[in-house]
């Protein structure tokens, strides 16, 4: 076997057996191109405990295509001398033509030797990355929008991007994504809802078939938000300061947004009322267990709304009556936005205490009246004395009637069908029991479902080509019953 040629590289072997094996390396004849060399490209290191790493190789050729056979100016060292590396280089610059594996164990670097050129992996080579966190762009008080690439392998690459509060907390993940193979692609992902003045960090996390990479945190803060031109102030007026026990009284209550330029939007007055008081049913507002709440809404700048909230002095003593508007909006000037007046409920002498009025109790309602169920009907081919009697008022029926069986009396169609065509209806009155129906035709109903005698045709094969196969459809309200049977049509 002949020796390596070539500027030798430095290979320092983990094991006495690997360096013998350098010796062994290369076969074929060295061929001098001073334009072609090497290019590590990258590396996927192994996650121990496993100790396989692969190498992606390129390489640059300055000079016109050139082949290179396997041998030793074309050769892995150490381990295998063939890996797959190119024997005809193509001029230009390729990246990632093809991997070698690498033993990290046995050896703590690598070469492909290439036209007297070295390309050597080590641990400090750069790793192979699936993608890269980005840049930051569109920064608002509440939004964001986060960047990245993914595809430096070359490969189809799924990815993700991840982001929080800055020093703890939860960590929102974006939906899944995949670019197919191809060139790297700039991605980027749109982030709501933050919050303003907060600092956060932001990753992308792509998967290719070499593995997972973890872009780095980037670390970026919400600018504060602007405060809006809105100024809520409340007026209130008692319509007495001094209450009976036992009687009504009211507190008028007025909120003005003062601001400028913006509306003030889900406002809301909220009446904190003293113990001595009980609150009473309020024209737009709610009784709740810190007292009664109105839901203003929208006030545009320069708007007014007033609420009366309403209660009953309940017991003696003295208290305070206040309410408080609040906004979406942050209020630059909240003192005004409370206003309270005291309020003193009292006892008349000699007439005492006298009971608080509750509201009306709730009226009990009528369950419905049950509505009759709907008809229940059955049907059956029917004849006898009945149906012949009917049949004295038709010039053509059926040589059969129906018998039908209801639970009550009303109104019912009967249809008579053969094949796909109705050759008779009748509406009859249907009573409590049975009762039988005979069906008449014209001959307009006959020639429909038998079609004309056959010229020439004797009389019992006439007879023969009037009988038929009737289905009988009975319908009654939202009940139907149906009966199928073979008759001939006769005349009376």
């Amino acid at each position: 076997m002949a020796p390596v040629r070539g500027r030798a590289p430095t290979l320092r072997s983990a094991t006495a057996a690997g360096c013998a094996a350098i010796a062994l390396l290369g076969t074929g004849a060295a061929t001098a191109q001073a334009d072609v060399r090497p290019v590590v490209d990258c590396v996927v290191f192994p996650t121990p405990p496993a100790t396989t790493a692969k190498i992606y190789y390129g390489f640059v050729n300055d000079g016109a295509t050139t082949p290179i056979p396997f041998g030793d100016a074309n050769t892995i060292m150490p381990g295998l001398g063939y890996q797959g590396q190119p024997e005809l280089l193509v001029a230009g610059t390729y990246r990632r033509v093809f991997s070698a594996i690498w033993n990290t164990a046995a050896f703590t670097e690598i070469s492909w030797e290439l036209n007297g050129h070295s390309g050597i992996a080590t641990a400090a080579s750069p790793p192979c990355r699936a993608g890269a966190t980005g840049p930051l762009s569109d920064l608002t008080p509440t939004s964001a929008t986060l960047h990245g690439t993914v595809g430096l392998s070359n490969l189809e690459t799924a990815y993700v991007f991840e982001w929080g509060v800055d020093g703890g907390g939860a960590i929102t993940t974006s939906p899944p994504a995949v670019v197919a193979a191809g060139p790297a692609t700039q991605v980027q992902h749109p982030v709501l809802g933050l919050r303003p003045a907060t600092a956060y960090r932001f990753r992308l996390v792509a998967t290719d078939a070499d593995g997972t990479t973890s872009g780095e945190w980037r670390v970026f803060e919400t600018p504060a938000a602007p405060l809006p031109a809105v100024d809520l102030a409340v007026t209130q007026q008692l319509s007495t300061a001094s209450l009976q026990h036992g009687f009504d009284g009211r507190a008028t209550v007025t909120v003005t947004n003062r601001g400028a330029t913006d509306a003030a939007t889900d406002v809301v007055l909220t009446t904190a009322l003293p113990s001595i008081v009980t609150a009473r049913p309020s024209a737009g507002c709610e009784i709740v267990a810190e007292g009664v709440r109105c839901a203003v809404g929208t006030l545009a700048p320069g708007a007014a709304v007033t609420r009366e909230i309403a209660y009953a002095g309940s017991a003696s003593g003295r208290g305070a009556v206040t309410t408080l508007a609040t906004a979406a909006q942050p209020d630059p000037t909240p003192a005004d936005a409370v206003a309270a007046d005291p309020l003193e409920v009292f006892v008349a002498p000699g007439i005492g205490p006298l009971p608080v009025p509750q509201p009306p109790a709730p009226v009990p309602r009528t369950p419905p009246t049950p509505q009759p169920s709907p008809f229940r009907i059955t049907a059956r081919a029917a004849g006898g004395p009945a149906v012949a009697a009917q049949a004295r008022r038709c010039p053509l029926r059926l040589g059969a009637g129906v018998a039908l069986t209801s639970d009550r009396a009303g109104r019912a169609l009967v249809t008579a069908t053969s094949g796909r065509r109705t050759i008779a209806t009748r509406r009859v009155t249907l009573r409590a029991g049975t009762t039988t129906v005979t069906l008449c035709l014209d001959r307009a109903g006959r020639r429909a479902a038998l079609g004309p005698p056959s010229r020439g045709a004797s009389a019992p094969r006439r007879a023969r080509q009037l009988a038929a196969g009737v289905r009988i459809d009975a319908t009654a309200g939202t009940a139907a019953a149906r009966a199928e049977t073979r008759v001939r049509f006769t005349r009376r």
